[in-house]
């Protein structure tokens, strides 16, 4: 079989270039003649940038299985990246990896990350347009699971382009399909820890939907289920089990390459848990050793897991304990909320420590949020002037982020406080200044409604009779 490095010689050679001229602006002429040699392997990048220069397609100097394999590789990097809050980086990865021939799952799976990355970067009309070609493709092959990850995502362009109707059908839809594959046994295109996360992720999405629309039964139940649906899997191992049952399911029937792929993640789910314990223990003895207080394990446990997405573990926390202070119960609300604040501080020093740019800003909301319920505790507390300040606290941090709609919710909340002391003065203040950022808010709405707007009608500018960014199209 002719090699990447042999390719490219004959293409240059043919073309009559010289290694330095091939290698301009890109890499050395010693780096080329490695690769050419076969003794470096050049990146995807290097290898597209190559292929350009010599007026050939990528594809022309991968075989097809190592261009399968590749594409396979880009799809999960890329959904690493989606998952880490990353859209840029993950819609960049797939952008420049080779994109698979249609029909078949290869190409499925890259138009479903594709999608998700293209929505996160508020790129609606190409979502839509492949939304409606994986829709299609599901329908036409009667593949429930790929109508179920359709359904689930095309709920979230509904619902980020402010059609809630549109986002409670899809998820509606999705969650029946879900609950319809959940029990299947045997081999599937989606392990069962997959479908258990997304259906999960579904009852959660429709409960919030139904609680802002005040039918707190419905929401409740949704819970409800959510809860019971993901008991079972609260642990990294049982997690791990379900994937390497699945992988044997796969065996029975002869998938291979699909068991070995399920087989990997489990080993590297384990190998993770693994490590996460083993950083405890030997925090715990390197303490003991220096003579100082050993680290609390089950923080560094919380720490490990809630780093992936501290968002969902905070608004979870602090709605539970928003509900222990309507009840009452000021003690557990108090000793919950300093649990919060260990997992918060902890989680910034090791984000600071590990130089993680990419999520400061979600730790830094997570921070004014738990800022804020300690806030509302002093007040429920009686410690009217300790909540003012803490309250003005989180509005100075959210003003120099630019946060209007967190810093407005905040402000509604001051300015009741600030009446309750008599601080007439500072509540006419305050009221002004929620006056300037509500406009400022909605000027920002009507420009993001205007794009989505443009992005779904497939245009890109408009006449002089319809410049004003605050009318549609």
């Amino acid at each position: 079989m002719t090699t990447i490095g042999e390719k490219i010689r004959e293409a240059r050679t043919e073309r009559g270039m010289t290694q330095s001229e091939l290698a301009a602006d890109l890499v050395t002429p010693s780096m080329i003649s490695q690769i050419e040699g076969d003794r470096s392997r050049p990146s995807f990048p290097l290898l597209k940038a190559i292929a350009n220069r010599l007026s050939l397609p990528v594809e022309y100097f991968l075989d097809d299985l190592e261009q399968q394999y590749s594409t396979l590789a880009f799809v999960h990097l890329a959904r690493y990246y989606l998952m880490t809050g990353r859209s840029g980086e993950a819609l960049q990865v797939l952008l420049d990896s080779p994109r698979p021939q249609p029909p078949g799952e290869a190409y499925e799976d890259y138009l479903l990350a594709l999608t998700d990355a293209q929505r996160l970067q508020g790129r609606y009309r190409d979502a839509i347009t492949n939304i409606e070609e994986l829709r299609e493709y599901a329908l036409r092959g009667q593949d429930m699971r790929l109508q179920f990850s359709v359904c689930r995502l095309a709920g979230y362009i509904e619902y980020d382009t402010d059609n809630i109707i549109g986002a409670m059908h899809e998820w509606k839809t999705a969650r029946k399909l879900g609950e319809a594959l959940e029990p299947a046994t045997g081999p599937s295109r989606l392990p069962s820890v997959t479908i258990k996360a997304d259906l999960a992720e579904i009852y959660t999405l429709l409960s919030e939907v139904y609680q802002k629309q005040g039918d707190t039964l419905r929401a409740n139940n949704l819970l409800d289920k959510a809860a019971r649906f993901v008991g079972p899997s609260s642990t990294l191992q049982s997690l791990a089990q379900s994937l390497v049952d699945d992988g044997l399911a796969l065996l029975d029937v002869y998938d291979a390459s699909r068991a070995l792929e399920l087989f990997q993640r489990a080993a590297s789910m384990t190998k993770a848990a693994h490590l996460v314990e083993r950083s405890a223990r030997i925090s715990s003895l390197f303490s003991r050793s220096v003579g100082e207080s050993a680290p609390d394990p089950w923080l560094l446990a919380s720490v490990a897991m809630v780093s992936v997405s501290p968002e969902r573990f905070f608004d979870g926390e602090l709605r539970a304990i928003g509900d222990l202070l309507e009840n009452g119960e000021m003690k557990a609300a108090e000793e919950r909320l300093e649990g919060c604040e260990r997992v918060l501080s902890a989680l910034e020093e090791n984000l600071m420590d590990d130089n993680l740019g990419t999520q400061s800003t979600e730790v830094f909301l997570c921070r004014q949020r738990v800022l804020e319920m300690e806030a509302h505790l002093s007040h429920q507390s009686g410690a009217l002037d300790i909540a003012v300040q803490k309250m003005q606290k989180v509005l100075d941090q959210l003003n120099a982020r630019n946060a209007y709609s967190e810093w407005l919710r905040c402000a509604a909340t001051l300015v009741k406080w600030q009446i309750e002391a008599g601080e007439d003065t500072r509540v006419y203040e305050l009221v002004t200044q929620m006056e300037k950022r509500y406009v400022a808010l909605e000027s920002e709405r009507k420009s993001h409604r205007f794009k989505i707007a443009l992005s779904t009608a497939g245009t890109t500018k408009w006449s002089d009779e319809e410049s004003d960014p605050g009318r549609l199209p």
